[in-house]
């Protein structure tokens, strides 16, 4: 009887402040309905928790409020805590700081990803800009054999002709490096957004892992839910990225890593951001039984140092390094070994990763993102 009271008590009270908690499919005029949970009515507007937010409604919108039972207010809420477990009247007080750092993670994520689109499009107009450097390239070098072997006094109009190519050659190719070295730096900002994302990952990871091996919630339900709803997220994101780490070795202040190319020869590279293709010296492509005549065609081809050097071009079939590997790579074979190994790993393959050096554990981080 005195429970009883209380009860009465209780709703009397709520009834006073217009403030029921309902779950509720409120039918708007429009034809539209909404789900939720009633939070408060008045004469003019009712506030509906949706669950990730809250509506308010004008009377005048409303059809008419169709109520739920209590089981399915509950069966609500449960779809709730699943589908919006990181809002705060879902996270368990004991996870408040893993919550925080989750939904961080969560806007590194959606940052990352429409990083990665603008990154993937500086990456086709990289290669763009690379095959039309490789034209003007060989242009150059043709135009360049001409005058050596032209005497101007037999024909000066062709000789100044030949000199206008050459000059506009020479501004052209100018003009692409430039182009290249601003879409250079465009991608080392949009790489350092995404790693920031994969390195939190990590991070998060790491921190729930101690979390749950720390824990000792004695049967709490709702905390292991949270923890698995958690994990079963994290699960998913993960897949975000392949992680690839890779030994290496320092040669004086150049960083030398073992390649598998074509799948069957192995080699020694020396990691080279400033190369802007994969380069392989000419004992490596005789090996690889790679033909290719050395009166061309040949282009230029960039180095870390400043040098444009003449290279043939070519495509490998595979280059591998660790478990991080990528088909049909474009290449150049540099007829000189000055390079100090078997080839430069350049930026046709390592463009396809974020890359991170670990210079304590001598570990090159490749990062596939898969965003």
């Amino acid at each position: 009887m005195k429970l009883r009271i209380i009860s009465l008590g209780l709703l009397l009270f709520l009834f006073s402040f217009s403030c029921f908690v309902f779950s509720d499919v409120i039918h708007l005029k429009n034809g539209r309905r909404m789900e939720g949970i009633i939070e408060k009515e008045t004469k003019e507007k009712v506030i509906l928790n949706v669950g990730f937010g809250k509506v308010t409604l004008n009377r005048n919108e409303i059809d008419h409020i169709e109520k739920y039972s209590p089981q399915k207010q509950s069966n609500l809420r449960k779809k709730w805590s699943g589908e919006y477990f990181l809002r705060p009247e879902f996270v368990p007080p004991a996870f408040k700081a893993i919550a925080s750092n989750f939904i961080a993670l969560e806007k590194l994520r959606s940052k990352a990803i429409r990083k990665k689109a603008l990154r993937d499009k500086v990456i086709n107009n990289l290669n763009s800009l690379e095959k039309e450097f490789e034209q003007l390239s060989d242009m150059f070098i043709r135009v360049n054999k001409r005058l050596a072997k032209f005497k101007a006094e037999n024909s000066p109009g062709t000789y100044n002709s030949l000199i206008g190519e050459f000059n506009s050659l020479i501004a052209n190719m100018n003009l692409n490096d430039s182009k290249q070295k601003k879409l250079m730096n465009n991608l080392s900002a949009l790489d350092k957004d995404i790693s920031q994302y994969a390195s939190s990952l990590r991070m998060v990871k790491v921190e729930l892992n101690r979390i749950h091996n720390a824990s000792d919630r004695g049967g709490d339900t709702q905390e292991e839910n949270f923890l698995s709803t958690l994990f079963n997220r994290l699960s998913i994101i993960e897949g975000d990225f392949m992680h690839h780490s890779i030994n290496y070795k320092r040669y004086g202040s150049t960083m030398m890593v073992e390649v598998l190319l074509n799948g069957y020869l192995d080699a020694d590279f020396i990691v080279d951001t400033g190369a802007s293709t994969v380069v392989i010296t000419k004992p490596v492509a005789d090996r690889l039984g790679i033909e290719f005549s050395e009166s061309g065609p040949f282009v230029y081809a960039k180095l870390a140092d400043g040098r444009s050097v003449a290279t043939y071009p070519i495509t490998l079939k595979s280059v591998q390094v660790g478990n991080a590997r990528v088909k049909d790579v474009r290449a150049v074979v540099m007829n000189s070994d000055d390079i100090g190994g078997d080839g430069l790993l350049g930026m046709t393959f390592l463009d396809n990763f974020i890359m991170n050096i670990d210079p304590k554990n001598k570990k090159l981080i490749l990062e596939e993102p898969n965003l």
